[in-house]
């Protein structure tokens, strides 16, 4: 995602022929875009951190404290391998 709105800013950028971000006649598509890029990589960026928190805390309750978790499968570990990597 972060990825798809650095070639929107990229290509506007083009489109108008202006790439220093302090020109006057900068796009404000691009600015506007560009900050969007930027939050979404800083969001990602904590929610990394926050994960990484949560499965330190998880590690040190150690899998014997994990036995009051439901048999039904409902509660299962996190899979990492799911998680989509922001760019």
């Amino acid at each position: 995602m972060a990825a798809d709105l650095e070639q929107e800013v990229r290509n506007e950028e083009d489109r108008v022929k202006i790439h220093d971000p302090a020109h006057s006649a900068y796009s404000i598509y691009a600015r506007a875009t560009a900050s969007r890029r930027d939050n979404l990589r800083r969001s990602a960026d904590e929610l990394r951190a926050h994960l990484a928190k949560a499965e330190r805390a998880l590690h040190e309750l150690g899998d014997a404290d994990m036995v009051g978790w439901p048999a039904s499968g409902m509660c299962t570990p996190f899979d990492k391998t799911k998680m989509h990597q922001v760019t």
